[in-house]
């Protein structure tokens, strides 16, 4: 019974390698309206090798949390607010997945313009600001040339200041292409996987333990020391995990 169980998620393993992203995807989305749930996780697991995108990381934080697996449902609904973060359906079940969250952790006070900042500099609106970056440096670097076609000078005065403007803009939306990709690039925040784990004050297992942290909480990354990580958690506290307990949104 048990080699024709390795046999059968052997074969499974190797068609789900065999498949396109897309055929991945639509598995997936065939496994999960038929109830098969771990199936269905495996099939978007499979198909984040190559693929990204709201739509894949929702169906598998869905998932995921039918199987009771909170971590990693609350993962991948990380990832997709992370691309788009005014996505309703995954902002709603994510809150849903975080009520299940065994720690309760009061945040520190944050200002609104964070939020805020956070939209501004989210994946989605990378090509955004990087297409505008283009369009308003090169209508400014038109501008400029077209000035150099007039002869009166109040027509020409008015050119170099609508392209510098132009250019200016444009700068502006290039620093916002910038940020976003730092942010992206730079992002620490992970979501604890393990069950529970101990947080300890040194990246040393026989440290003294400073709190104890259950799946689905978030956490930030401060820095890494060999296998270990140094966290801090929403409401301050800091201390060393495991880096095998969590996993990066």
């Amino acid at each position: 019974m048990k080699y024709i169980i390795a046999v059968l998620l052997f074969s499974t393993s190797l068609y789900l390698h065999a498949q396109t992203p897309e055929e991945r995807i639509q598995a997936g989305n065939s496994f999960y309206e038929n109830a098969s749930f771990e199936e269905a996780l495996s099939s978007y697991e499979a198909a984040m090798s190559d693929a990204s995108g709201v739509n894949l990381y929702f169906n598998a934080g869905n998932a995921a949390f039918k199987t009771g697996a909170l971590g990693k449902a609350i993962l991948y609904f990380e990832r997709a607010k992370k691309i788009d973060p005014t996505a309703e359906d995954v902002n709603n079940n994510l809150q849903i997945a975080n009520s299940k969250v065994v720690d309760r952790i009061e945040s520190l006070p944050s200002l609104g313009v964070e939020n805020l900042w956070g939209v501004m500099t989210s994946q989605s609106k990378l090509n955004t600001w990087s297409w505008l970056a283009i369009a308003f440096n090169l209508l400014g670097f038109s501008a400029l040339i077209v000035r150099l076609f007039y002869q009166k000078s109040a027509t020409r005065r008015m050119m170099l200041i609508g392209g510098t403007g132009l250019f200016l803009v444009g700068l502006g939306f290039y620093a916002l292409s910038r940020a976003t990709n730092y942010r992206l690039d730079r992002s620490t925040e992970a979501i604890v996987l393990a069950p529970s784990i101990v947080v300890r004050n040194a990246p040393a297992e026989n440290s003294q333990e400073a709190f104890v942290l259950h799946e689905g909480t978030k956490i930030k990354i401060i820095s890494k020391q060999d296998n270990w990580n140094e966290i801090k958690i929403a409401n301050g506290s800091v201390g060393w995990m495991p880096e095998v307990a969590s996993e990066p949104i």
